[in-house]
């Protein structure tokens, strides 16, 4: 069928863009097939990229509209992105056929994340592309999406890039062909770039009203991690009232494996082998699961123990075959350091999505509300609601007041004003991971730009190349001393401050840079592996509060990875 694609003018005129053939169809699936794309990322251990430097560039819509970008990730001159089209976009008179904004929004999405560092983004003659061989639509338009970037010719210099668009599944909706933005190819004119300026971000709670889908997510058979009380009680009526018929089993921890009844099992927390057999006995009970509900954080305001024990059901009920399986986790707080455990789920989450796409997790935490207590019956009533209704994510309740994640680009630039900067000259300074490459950079700059004193600590001693980038840093005009300690050993810890504090004084702030990197998606790595990433981040930062609580220092500074924001493939 013919297409034409023209911009609307003031006043009532048009602009005709392109015009040409489209392919309307039944949607193929991908070539290399949806995996075959995630694993091409994730093998090449692709960066993940900030969302906020491309969706402020998705202007050209009404709110109600706008396209948003969920995930961005970028290896070898290619580009993975994750987006939602909002229902605005997707409803129109003709529901059979792609809905214009969602092509439009393809389009801005595209040159969005091909768009050259520092360059400026200016459409020609107020066009928005100069360039687009073909389009073809394959399938109708859907809510979740992938695009997947590329050069139309690698081994050619041009800017051109092909896009297809696939849904979950892996079925192509669109497809684009030599797409070209304005103002994108090179120029020895530098006249006109725009300086490299760090962008600032911070991640807060909006609140959102939930809505009730027409048709709830499937729930025929559940798996649910719940001592029995009232709680379990409560959440087997609530769930018999929305769906009657549905299969509900439960499980408590304890010291052994113990089938109780054909709906009652007990199994040592977290241990592979008792899992593996439970959820083979609960199949050949009754059939497929459809849904698995971690709720022990429910029964106890604490959910610091709980991580392992869900990397140990997701390692488990992941490479089952049968349909997408979801995966509620959910807990209840009433002071802020179980509420920062649980609030870790949701970077967590967010890179299960990517890493294991047959699997859709929903994290629900429930704070008590300032005026009154937990109240539990309502809780349940309304986890239950969200499980049915919200496909993945993470939400959070104050009280009745429901709330999702938000990320904002931040108006407050820390460290612009150098007469405002935390850091003394000449101050001592501890930086954890003291020899990885995120220590060793902070210790150049703070003896090349401060004269700092910097006490490294490590697990391991320096080897000679490392001793002799230590000397090198002196050399700049700061001290270094290197002290072994285990950062998660409070005991280790107390004695490496003690000694800092011996030969070069007060400490006047920490940077904590301490962690283990591996290669590998959660389902090739074990268990062991996963508490060790935990250990440096978690356990050592909690070692840290706890002697710093004495000890009056400037600021702490704490690292960690943007995929607790925009997620990772591994």
């Amino acid at each position: 069928a013919g297409f034409e694609i023209s911009q609307t003018g003031e006043p009532s005129a048009s602009t005709s863009l392109l015009k040409g053939f489209g392919e309307f169809g039944n949607a193929p699936p991908l070539a290399t097939g949806y995996t075959g794309v995630h694993e091409r990322f994730r093998q090449g251990h692709a960066e993940p990229v900030l969302i906020d430097e491309f969706q402020p560039l998705l202007v050209s819509f009404i709110q109600s509209a706008r396209p948003t970008i969920k995930g961005v990730m970028k290896h070898a001159g290619e580009t993975l992105v994750e987006f939602n089209i909002p229902s605005a976009a997707r409803r129109g008179p003709g529901q059979d056929v792609q809905n214009v904004l969602f092509v439009e929004g393809l389009i801005e999405i595209a040159l969005a994340v091909t768009r050259p560092v520092n360059s400026r983004f200016q459409p020609i003659d107020g066009k928005p592309f100069t360039s687009l061989d073909a389009v073809n639509f394959h399938g109708d338009c859907v809510g979740r999406a992938y695009a997947w970037v590329r050069p139309s010719q690698p081994e050619r210099t041009t800017t051109a890039c092909d896009v297809d668009v696939f849904d979950p599944t892996g079925n192509i909706l669109l497809s684009l062909r030599g797409l070209e933005g304005p103002g994108r190819r090179a120029s020895a004119d530098t006249s006109s770039a725009i300086p490299e300026l760090p962008i600032y971000f911070e991640e807060g709670w909006e609140k959102v009203r939930l809505t009730e889908s027409t048709a709830p997510a499937p729930f025929n058979v559940g798996v649910c991690f719940l001592s029995p009380g009232e709680a379990s009680r409560q959440l087997k009526r609530s769930i018999d009232n929305a769906v009657p018929g549905a299969e509900l089993v439960f499980v408590a921890q304890g010291q052994q494996y113990e089938r109780v009844s054909r709906s009652q099992y007990v199994i040592r927390p977290g241990d592979p082998t008792d899992l593996a057999r439970l959820f083979q006995a609960v199949r050949a009970d009754f059939g497929e699961i459809d849904t698995t509900l971690y709720l022990s954080p429910l029964e106890r305001d604490t959910t610091a123990k709980d991580a392992i024990a869900i990397a140990a059901i997701i390692k488990t009920v992941a490479p089952i075959p049968g349909p997408r399986m979801k995966m509620v986790v959910a807990g209840r707080n009433s002071s802020p350091l179980p509420g920062a455990h649980f609030d870790a789920l949701t970077g967590f989450q967010r890179s299960i999505q990517l890493a294991l796409p047959q699997l859709n997790m929903l994290a629900i935490r429930f704070d008590a509300h300032p005026s009154g207590g937990f109240d539990s019956d309502e809780a349940i009533n309304t986890l239950v609601t969200e499980m049915l209704h919200t496909r993945s994510g993470s939400v959070r309740y104050l009280g009745s007041t429901r709330l999702v994640p938000d990320i904002k680009q931040s108006t407050h630039f820390p460290g612009s004003n150098r007469a405002g900067a935390p850091i003394r000259h000449r101050g001592t300074y501890l930086v954890t991971g003291g020899l990885g490459g995120i220590g060793l950079l902070v210790a150049r700059h703070l003896c090349q730009a401060f004269q700092a004193k910097c006490v490294l600590v490590s697990r391991s001693l320096p080897s000679a190349e490392q001793w002799r980038t230590l000397r090198e840093m002196e050399s700049l005009g700061g001290q270094v001393l290197h002290i072994q300690a285990d950062v998660t050993s409070q005991e280790d810890m107390e004695s490496a401050m003690v000694e800092a504090e011996t030969q070069l004084g007060p400490i006047h702030g920490v940077f904590h840079a301490a962690g283990t990197v591996g290669a590998g998606t959660i389902l090739h790595r074990g268990l062991d592996e996963f508490q060790n990433v935990l250990d440096a981040k978690v356990e050592g930062t909690l070692v840290l509060e706890s002697l710093l609580q004495e000890r009056p220092v400037d600021f702490v500074c704490l690292f960690s990875s943007s995929a607790a924001i925009v997620g990772d493939f591994g």
